[in-house]
């Protein structure tokens, strides 16, 4: 166990980061569209600068290695639940999709500055590793599964997958196992120009989320469906993981934590080309965003407990 109090002084900046995101949107400082360049910013440059210097340095073993497909399984578990949920309420077919879409992609953008102001720079590189499997689902599966949903056809695109695996995040987490496999110094000078760069990753990922909430509905029991399971699922899945492939210590609460990660904001854009139900989409987005500021610290605080 730590000697510092968890919860309060390891997540403190991240509710603070939030609240001056709040309050630049609430005084009219920053627009919801200052907020997508931030994205756009950590997304080209701060995030794959955090990638590379978390991975390369990273211990590989027997757990990282199966840290993707643990990830890969919990959004297809999330995916499957929602498809059964969604049958059983006999929701139309762009309604179903964007439940399934939603409950299935996970947003571990949202979670790397928790887990890495709680947990470091070791949990930080599992979480990226895990991250691989929810990055690879997205790419192989979500988009045919949105396009069976709101086209009556099952179908990969290339365009899609090869977007996926050209992104700069994609690119630094294999440039990063590349060079710590061969073992290869990236020396003083390369770590103190992204070292800075990869921490600014926290403070700016928490500001642009806190700009760009723009409240949500309660209403919506689809975007509630595909949150709880999203979320309340994807945490249980996590526990079961973390008992079916042994993880132990910071590596089985990096996994927990992951699993239950808010919806991903890429599910919008993929119910926006697939013909689904955009508005059940951001509006899970938005709630799930402000949930797991809660559901997230809570999670931290008792895998702390319970794994050290």
């Amino acid at each position: 166990m730590r000697d510092a109090p968890f919860p309060i002084e390891s997540l403190l900046p991240i509710f603070v980061y939030f609240i001056i995101g709040l309050l630049l949107r609430r005084r009219g400082v920053a627009k919801p569209e200052h907020a997508d360049f931030l994205f756009r910013v950590i997304f080209l440059i701060t995030l794959p600068a955090l990638i590379f210097m978390s991975v390369s340095r990273a211990n590989l073993d027997r757990d990282t290695a199966l840290l993707p497909i643990n990830g890969f399984l919990v959004n297809l578990a999330c995916a499957g639940a929602a498809a059964l949920v969604a049958r059983v309420r006999r929701l139309p077919r762009e309604q179903a999709g964007a439940v399934v879409v939603c409950a299935a992609i996970m947003n571990m953008g949202y979670m790397l500055p928790f887990i890495l102001a709680t947990r470091g720079q070791a949990a930080l590189a599992d979480a990226i590793l895990f991250d691989a499997g929810n990055a690879i689902f997205v790419a192989v599966l979500a988009y045919p599964i949105a396009h069976y949903y709101g086209h009556h056809q099952a179908f990969f695109t290339i365009r899609t997958v090869t977007k996926v695996i050209l992104s700069p995040i994609f690119l630094s987490i294999v440039l990063a196992l590349l060079v710590n496999l061969a073992d290869i110094d990236t020396g003083s000078t390369l770590a103190a120009a992204l070292t800075p760069l990869g921490q600014a990753t926290l403070p700016l990922m928490l500001i642009a989320v806190g700009v760009s909430f723009g409240g949500f509905s309660l209403h919506s029991t689809n975007s509630l469906t595909a949150v709880g399971i999203r979320m309340a699922l994807g945490a249980a899945l996590g526990w079961l993981g973390v008992w079916l492939f042994g993880f132990e210590g910071t590596t089985a609460a990096v996994v927990v934590v992951s699993a239950a990660a808010p919806v991903g904001a890429s599910a919008a854009a993929i119910t926006v080309v697939s013909d689904l139900n955009k508005a059940v989409a951001v509006n899970a987005i938005s709630m799930s965003a402000l949930l797991g500021l809660f559901s997230t610290s809570a999670l931290l605080f008792i895998t702390g407990i319970v794994f050290g």
